[in-house]
């Protein structure tokens, strides 16, 4: 595997990788959400199934406290958002809906220990949801990253891997790599 990008960081190498066995946002890692999605090509989301998804959007508008919802975009390799791609595609040849994102009342209260919601806790909880979606569509389109730290032999001295975008990666990156043992640092023990 070669690294997509390589800085000198005082005597260390840093090298940034594409995380080629990433971590499924929705399938490994805790979320605030419930993402239903249906597609007939594509397990999506939280692999929940749904059989009427008019009844389920009743349901969703009697329980949810936020639902968002989802839309891919098929066109060599998939995407997802929760506006749409109509600036892509106007004739919506390529995308449309394909689920929601939601949080019930209940547990969104329960998560942050509110008695009530108000517009300024709906809006940070709207957030949450759109941060997650963000996570899933950065890998769906394969924009996970991870990153080794060498020293001035090659060997790794440090590595961290699961990064959702390349920014993040970089920022997390050179943190590391700033904060690793620099040569004469090291200590056999």
């Amino acid at each position: 595997m070669d690294a997509i990008e390589t800085r000198k960081v005082g005597k260390v190498i840093l090298k940034i990788y594409h995380d080629e066995d990433p971590l499924d946002p929705r399938k490994d890692c805790d979320n605030f959400g419930t993402m239903v999605c249906w597609h007939s090509r594509y397990n999506l989301g939280d692999g929940i199934e749904i059989e009427n998804i008019n009844e389920f959007a009743a349901h969703l508008n009697k329980t949810a406290a936020i639902k968002l919802p989802l839309f891919l975009y098929n066109h060599s390799g998939i995407t997802m958002n929760t506006t749409g791609y109509m600036n892509m595609d106007p004739a919506q040849w390529d995308w449309g809906q394909v689920g929601w994102i939601y949080v019930t009342i209940d547990d969104a209260l329960r998560e942050y220990g509110w008695k009530r919601t108000s517009k300024r806790r709906r809006r940070a909880i709207m957030n949450r949801l759109l941060q997650e979606v963000q996570a899933y569509r950065q890998y769906l389109e394969g924009d996970v990253y991870g990153f080794n730290i060498e020293d001035k032999d090659g060997e790794v001295v440090d590595s961290c891997w699961n990064f959702y975008g390349m920014n993040y990666v970089r920022e997390e990156g050179m943190r590391a790599a700033r904060n690793a043992p620099q040569n004469d640092q090291l200590t056999l023990l």
